[in-house]
């Protein structure tokens, strides 16, 4: 999260939490929502490039979802 954001939550005080690798909190998670890294938010091409990947939900990282955990994405039509 850019720290922009997180000095901005700090000031309205409100909690927040970054994980780097969600798989090891995704057990308490009701819901997750995910989205596309989106290329018009950048800037310069080459951050794009090495971030497109970076956020892909598998499979196997749901093994330890909870019964019932849905998982938000909006689609295209």
């Amino acid at each position: 999260m850019p720290d922009e954001y997180k000095l901005h939550l700090d000031k309205l005080g409100l909690k927040y939490n970054e994980y780097h690798d969600f798989t090891d909190i995704i057990g308490k998670a009701d819901i997750i929502y995910m989205t596309r890294v989106q290329k018009e938010r950048f800037s310069d091409p080459i951050e794009y490039e090495k971030t497109k990947n970076a956020y892909v939900l598998r499979n196997f990282m749901l093994k330890n979802s909870k019964p019932g955990m849905r998982v938000l994405h909006p689609f295209p039509v």
